[in-house]
């Protein structure tokens, strides 16, 4: 990994090597923290599953226990087959 040019904004692209092992995409965001010894360290934003609230649309009807669980059955049959 090389140096990054500093751009007139003080904007900085980071290389595509960096951004596909953090595994970021267009629109996330990146924390840099800088340690005494000026050394740099950039990590992705975990999100939270509290941070996924809301992004799905509530359901038609509320489903049982049983429904439930027979959709993560046939969800955990369906990996498998991928598998």
């Amino acid at each position: 990994m090389g140096y990054i040019e500093v751009g007139p904004n003080g904007e900085i692209a980071l290389p595509k090597e960096v951004r596909d092992r953090l595994g970021l995409k267009p629109g996330d965001r990146v924390r840099i923290d800088v340690a005494d010894d000026g050394t740099a360290i950039v990590a992705p934003r975990r999100r939270r599953a509290a941070d996924l609230f809301g992004c799905l649309p509530r359901p038609d009807r509320p489903l049982s226990v049983q429904e439930m669980d027979e959709a993560i059955a046939g969800a955990a049959v369906e990996r498998a087959k991928r598998a």
